[in-house]
């Protein structure tokens, strides 16, 4: 199976506005010129967001202002290309082959802009009656280049219209083409899902593959994203009408040599799913592990759920295969999350390991260990957690490795989901703002957190939506805290209104707004 290398890119955002006459960009390319300083313009990233009925005539309006000089600006209109990375560029519209670069009607396609001055480009979208789906037309604002000589960057900014035209019977729909395993630069295991959209709608995606070994049984759950996506917090990519994505993701466990099962979903559209299945096999040599993977003992699963009522008890059964040419001996030892921690397994609930938590195991074979969990009649409805810590011991006595495995006891019934923000700072980094909340657990149940940041300036317009993801760590536990981080882009000095909204997976816990300054 064959894939085509995966191209760097992000979806870019921006204030999404339903309304026109605002100053928009969706992208920003700069060139080379050998001439006098650099002309800029006064363009913020914004977005034309237009959600029109066939037949519908709309008017909008570019606003341009230069900083420094007197400045020629030529605009054109172009249509865009979407690559397997994610990312868009752009080329000279053509109406043959992109009807909606010719709904797109420029007042003027050449402007002088003055300093001091706002100078307005009016602009008009028609659309036909037998038009549908998704359309984007970028308006390239392009500065002439100055006739000094001398060397300098110059800009040229992708003003998209986002064109919605909604008609009954539209569906969003995609296609899942191919789906492997692969070797990555470094040889490396890398699991890819080529993707296309095969609807004339655009729509956000994220998607994820699970990793089966010949059993059945999970062997990892491996995120996956176009290439440069990685570079990003958020983990949504927007895909265009009847463009294809490649999807990738790392394994980060060791796959021995045998068969496995690969299954891919696919999410898209605020509900939609693919699911497709791959059988593969991993020969001798085909992928280079980093040696900490390369374990000695393979334990499967790496975590452990216990669920009941109170006054049951629930059994879960550990494997461990010696993958070494040596006998070893496993010793399992029972860790708190931390001293006192008042959601401890161990002191909420009977914990227990069949045997002595202690054994030899021979090398190539496979040894398995139940552990079971007994709740108290008067259990109270919430999660428990702790560790148990795997000593791999050789026949001299000494440390080979050490492993840790997540452990939760869950009593049934209604849980609380509450959390707060404890703080939340701002730092810029050569003009971008980076934003990062320390999140508080305050429920008895763990979550897989996040939050939203609406940006307002004063008045309470809308500016920037940012969404904050977890550093590391996917989940949260009661009583703990975590690090969410985002990035806001080029946000200019000054005041701000921040509405934040703490969120369990998609569900809002709550919603606290405050008054923020960024320097």
């Amino acid at each position: 199976m064959t894939f085509l290398a995966p191209h760097a890119g992000k979806d870019e955002g921006g204030i999404m506005w339903k309304k026109t006459g605002l100053i928009i960009v969706a992208g920003m390319i700069f060139i080379l010129f050998f001439s006098g300083p650099s002309p800029a313009i006064g363009l913020r990233p914004l977005v034309f967001e237009l959600d029109l009925v066939p037949g519908a005539v709309e008017d909008f309006e570019i606003i341009l202002s230069p900083e420094e000089t007197r400045t020629v600006v030529n605009l054109d209109l172009y249509q865009p290309v979407q690559l397997q990375g994610g990312e868009l560029v752009f080329q000279k519209g053509n109406p043959k082959w992109y009807p909606a670069t010719g709904w797109v009607e420029l007042e003027k396609t050449r402007t002088v802009v003055v300093p001091g001055r706002k100078t307005v480009v009016s602009g008009r979208v028609r659309v036909p009656f037998d038009a549908r789906g998704s359309h984007i037309v970028a308006v390239m604002v392009e500065p002439e280049a100055p006739q000094e000589p001398g060397v300098t960057l110059r800009f040229r900014f992708a003003v998209r219209l986002h064109i919605r035209v909604d008609r009954p019977g539209l569906r969003p729909a995609a296609e899942v083409k191919e789906l492997a395993i692969t070797g990555g630069e470094k040889g490396e295991p890398v699991i890819q899902a080529l993707v296309q959209n095969t609807s004339p709608l655009d729509y956000l995606t994220t998607a994820e593959a699970t990793v089966r070994d010949s059993q059945g049984r999970l062997v990892e759950r491996v995120e996956m994203r176009p290439e440069m996506m990685w570079n990003y917090s958020q983990p949504e990519i927007r895909i265009y009408p009847f463009s294809e994505l490649l999807y990738s993701g790392l394994p980060q466990k060791y796959l021995p040599p045998g068969e496995y099962r690969l299954q891919f979903f696919f999410r898209y559209a605020a509900g939609r799913q693919v699911v497709i299945s791959e059988t593969v096999q991993v020969k001798e040599g085909d992928f280079l592990f980093p040696e900490a993977l390369m374990a000695a003992v393979q334990i499967s699963p790496h975590s452990l759920e216990f669920i009941g009522r109170p006054g049951t008890v629930t059994s879960r059964g550990l494997t461990f295969e010696n993958t070494s040419e040596q006998v070893l001996k496993i010793i399992l030892e029972p860790v708190d999350i931390e001293s006192g921690y008042p959601y401890s397994v161990f002191a909420n609930t009977e914990f227990s390991i069949r045997g002595a938590g202690c054994f030899l195991i021979e090398p190539g074979r496979k040894i398995n260990t139940i552990i079971t969990v007994c709740f108290p009649r008067d259990a109270k409805t919430q999660g428990n957690y702790g560790l148990l810590k795997v000593k791999v011991v050789n026949p001299e006595g000494n440390l080979v490795e050490e492993q840790v495995l997540a452990l939760a006891a869950v009593v049934t019934g209604e849980h609380r989901y509450t959390a707060e923000i404890l703080d939340l700072t701002f730092n810029r980094e050569e003009g971008e703002v980076f934003l990062a909340a320390v999140l508080k657990n305050t429920g008895n149940r763990e979550f897989f957190p996040g939050a939203r940041v609406l940006f307002q300036d004063m008045e309470g317009e809308p500016l920037n939506a940012i969404k904050l993801t977890p550093v590391g760590e996917e989940y949260v536990l009661p009583a703990k805290s975590i690090t969410l981080r985002g990035t806001a882009g080029n946000l200019p000095p000054g005041g701000y209104q921040a509405e934040v909204e703490i969120l369990a997976g998609e569900k809002v816990l709550k919603t606290t707004t405050m008054n923020v300054k960024l320097r």
